[in-house]
């Protein structure tokens, strides 16, 4: 070797000879590459970590990442003999939105939804997306009960005013259900569910907002089973129509009837509409229902016509139901199949 040289040669396998400014070169390049690798790598584990824990559609933290800062809440709440507070909001109606506009429009009313949220909450809570039109906010420290009302005044603020979505305002408004640990739970199952029972309540009743007490429990069991027997209820015939007869002050004389819809359930009786309906409204069943309920009445309606008993059938829509731009060829086509003039329904 020239030893004259500033180059020093390194002899490798095989024999041959290369310098070490070419094997230092080489060394850096694969230490290149390998830090580039890694971070790819990290970058990937990033992402898919945080695709496993928030909702795509608003990138809002989804029920698994909600759970686990629920449950590190909890701890911490016991520890330090404080209290935390876990918001359940549901939307109301936004099914007709979904039916009516499409789930686009939907998309995006979810989507403003989420920004007005996020500007209630402080930076030390949790909003998340539970799935659906369902929404959750922790509030990790509750100094006071006050400010539990606050926030729930707040969040019913926040949708006071119109979302524009498609140069259409769309007044959306929500069902705040609250629980408070420890007082109502020390577990993350048992405080979603009672958040949960306490939002039906206000959904029910149609209030702001509503803070579980045991008494509410009652309203659970019941809300549990009839949601997975509706369906069925449906389909099995256990619904039956009563017709109340509408008087006539004038000639004293009966002049139509309106057509009610029970439940004939087997564990809880005869059931009434006002137990069941908002059910249908929530699982979606409500166009099933009422189309059952307006195919009962024509049947009837036309057997009476036949015997030459020609009085008119009511039958009560929900606003869901009024937005179905298919309603009128279902009605028209069910007068048809029953050769019942429209003026008898």
């Amino acid at each position: 070797m020239d030893s004259g040289r500033d180059a020093v040669y390194l002899r490798v396998l095989g024999g041959q000879y290369v310098s070490s400014t070419m094997a230092l070169e080489a060394s850096t390049m694969v230490l290149d590459q390998t830090h580039e690798l890694r971070s790819q790598t990290t970058a990937l584990e990033y992402q898919v970590m945080h695709d496993a824990t928030h909702d795509s559609l608003t990138n809002l933290p989804n029920r698994i990442l909600l759970r686990d800062r629920l449950e590190q809440a909890i701890h911490v709440a016991l520890r330090e003999q404080k209290e935390l507070a876990l918001f359940i909001l549901d939307l109301d109606h936004f099914k007709e939105i979904n039916d009516t506009l499409g789930h686009h429009c939907g998309d995006q009313v979810l989507q403003h939804v989420a920004l007005r949220l996020q500007g209630v909450v402080r930076e030390s809570d949790t909003l998340a997306r539970l799935g659906g039109d369902e929404f959750a906010i922790l509030l990790p420290l509750v100094k006071e009960r006050s400010h539990v009302q606050t926030v729930a005044e707040k969040v019913q603020n926040s949708f006071h005013s119109p979302f524009i979505v498609g140069g259409l305002k769309l007044n959306v408004q929500a069902s705040i259900g609250i629980a408070i640990s420890p007082e109502h739970g020390r577990n993350v199952d048992m405080i979603i569910q009672r958040a949960d029972v306490a939002m039906y309540v206000s959904k029910q009743n149609n209030d702001d907002y509503a803070i579980y007490s045991p008494e509410l429990d009652k309203h659970s069991p019941k809300r549990l089973t009839m949601m997975g027997e509706l369906r069925q209820a449906i389909e099995n015939g256990d619904l039956v129509l009563h017709y109340q007869p509408k008087i006539d002050i004038k000639s004293n004389c009966i002049s139509g009837v309106e057509a009610l819809i029970r439940w004939r359930h087997k564990d809880h009786g005869l059931i009434q509409p006002d137990d069941f309906i908002s059910l249908a409204e929530q699982t979606g069943l409500i166009k099933q229902l009422f189309f059952w309920v307006l195919k009962t009445a024509i049947t009837q309606a036309s057997e009476w016509h036949k015997n030459q008993l020609n009085i008119s059938v009511a039958v009560n829509l929900s606003p869901s139901t009024l937005l179905d731009l298919g309603l009128p060829d279902v009605i028209t086509g069910l007068l048809a199949s029953h050769t019942l003039p429209a003026n008898y329904h």
